[in-house]
């Protein structure tokens, strides 16, 4: 007997082929459809119908039922006693919620990150950090901001904590599809000298300076976004004055 086949309900064969199961299926649907949430090809608001998807994705309804419930169980659906289950928006709040959440995630990471890394670990920051600096002193701001990426990637990845991973991937995709990229090189600049000085702290094993500030990092973040906002909004009242 082969070790992990139901053989009550063994896999379907056509043509000796083995035919995708409804697992299968719902996840299929589920990555298709969080997919155009993320990219916004779903705007916020858009109502989404078993009917519909189960005809675009050459499914049944069951298997697109268990992805939306998935969806709507991240965050990423709303249900309206009207309409059902539409794309949820993420207001302001909400977005402030958000990166509260992630500020004690990452300061979370920061210290296990401390408390956990290997000397191995600590060159891989180290060469990171400094193509970081290299590519902002040639003015490569798109090679930066990855590296600057690549840098938090590497944290979580050290912190070898997988429900504290799934959580900040959650909120970050959450946070993704709600809010402008912060691509300015003054913020490059500041980022970067933030991820220096964690890095310091996490070379001194300085587990509390960590938390800190890997905290801190994602307060400026939010900081900057709030003044973002303010000045779009005060932006938008002019031009409806000057009109």
């Amino acid at each position: 007997m082969s070790p992990g086949v139901d053989q009550q309900h063994p896999p379907k064969l056509v043509g000796g082929r083995r035919v995708p199961g409804q697992d299968s299926h719902a996840e299929a649907v589920y990555a298709a459809t969080k997919r155009d949430i993320l990219s916004s090809t779903l705007a916020p608001g858009t109502p989404l119908r078993e009917e519909a998807l189960a005809r675009a994705h050459g499914v049944s309804r069951t298997p697109v039922r268990e992805a939306l419930t998935r969806l709507e169980r991240e965050g990423l659906l709303w249900r309206r006693s009207r309409t059902g289950l539409v794309v949820s928006e993420v207001s302001q709040d909400r977005l402030i919620d958000l990166y509260v959440l992630r500020e004690a995630l990452e300061g979370l990471v920061g210290r296990l990150v401390t408390e956990r890394r290997t000397e191995f670990d600590l060159t891989r920051f180290e060469l990171t950090v400094e193509s970081a600096s290299r590519a902002l002193s040639e003015g490569d701001m798109k090679r930066a901001l990855k590296l600057g990426s690549e840098f938090h990637h590497l944290l979580r990845q050290v912190a070898g904590n997988q429900p504290l991973a799934r959580a900040l991937s959650d909120v970050l995709e959450q946070v993704q599809r709600s809010a402008t990229p912060l691509d300015s090189r003054a913020r490059a600049e500041q980022s970067h000298a933030e991820h220096v000085q964690l890095l310091e702290a996490i070379r001194a094993r300085d587990v509390d300076a960590a938390e800190r500030l890997a905290a801190t990092h994602v307060r400026q973040i939010l900081k900057l976004r709030i003044a973002i906002s303010i000045e779009d909004g005060a932006r938008s009242q002019h031009a409806v004055a000057a009109d």
